[in-house]
Order: structure tokens, then C-alpha cells, then sequence
């Protein structure tokens, strides 16, 4: 490499350290996390919640088997955004990746008709709930997720 292309190198390297966030996301605590978040809101006895590494499996049991959703958060966390907008695609698309899957396996819209998601990331805590068409009433909430417990 000529001394040019070493120096273009260097000097680009230093500019995506400035342009990538400072702050990672550590993708093994958030599936863990999420996962055990998911559980508190599927019934136990129609979907199994697990968690390897930064891959998430749900697996319909029962009358539900055969269905099944898998999903790395890991995605949505390389993106070269700050740490709150990638904790928002995530919570975005996780949520109604699960909204999709539970209401394709039952057959039924879940977690009821005309439900809409919603989500919160604050500097503390990221909220994920899901409302009746009216908006007010929440028809079921996930416990909210310290932003220390995923490492942020």
C-alpha cells in the first residue's frame, strides 16, 4: 500500500470512529432481556420463549406448534445511529414482528382487534405496550426495561 492509500486509510478510519456511536449495545443482554419480557406476555401454554447467544426463538406448543418466529436484535444495533434511535427500529420492529407472529399462529388478532403498538425509549427505561382502537385502554404492557439493565 503506498503511503498515500495509508494515510486516506488512517484518516478515514478516524473520521467513522467520530461518525459511529460512542455507546454499543451489548446484543446478548437485550435478547435476554427482551425474551424475558415476551414471556411475561404470551401464554406460557401456547408459545416457549428461549434465548441462545443473540438469537431469539418462539415456538408455538400445543395447538400452536409448528409456528415459530426467530430474531437477532443484533441488526438494528449496527446501525450507525445513536444508541437511542437504534433502541427505537429495534423496539419497532421487534414489536410488531411479535404482534404479527402471535396474531399469524392463533389465527386471531393479538393481542386483540385493531390493537396498535406503542413504545417509549426515555433516558432511563424503554417501554413497549399495546392499546385497544380507542387508544386509551392498554391491553398489555411489557414490564419496562431499564436502559442499565442492557448495559446503556
Amino acid at each position: 500500500m503506498s503511503d498515500k492509500a495509508k494515510v486516506w486509510s488512517a484518516l478515514v478510519g478516524r473520521m467513522m470512529q467520530h461518525l459511529m456511536p460512542r455507546s454499543a449495545v451489548d446484543g446478548e443482554k437485550l435478547a435476554c432481556v427482551w425474551a424475558a419480557r415476551v414471556r411475561e406476555v404470551l401464554p406460557e401454554h401456547e408459545f416457549n420463549v428461549t434465548v441462545e447467544g443473540e438469537v431469539i426463538r418462539i415456538k408455538g406448543i400445543g395447538s400452536r406448534e409448528g409456528a415459530g418466529l426467530v430474531s437477532r436484535p443484533t441488526v438494528a444495533l449496527l446501525l450507525p445511529l445513536s444508541v437511542s434511535r437504534r433502541l427505537k427500529i429495534f423496539c419497532e420492529n421487534a414489536s410488531g414482528s411479535l404482534q404479527e407472529f402471535v396474531t399469524a399462529a392463533r389465527g386471531e388478532a393479538w393481542p386483540a382487534p385493531d390493537a396498535q403498538r406503542h413504545f417509549s425509549v426515555g433516558s432511563d427505561m424503554v417501554r413497549v405496550w399495546w392499546t385497544g382502537a380507542g387508544q386509551d385502554e392498554i391491553i398489555v404492557q411489557m414490564t419496562p426495561i431499564s436502559r442499565m439493565e442492557i448495559g446503556v
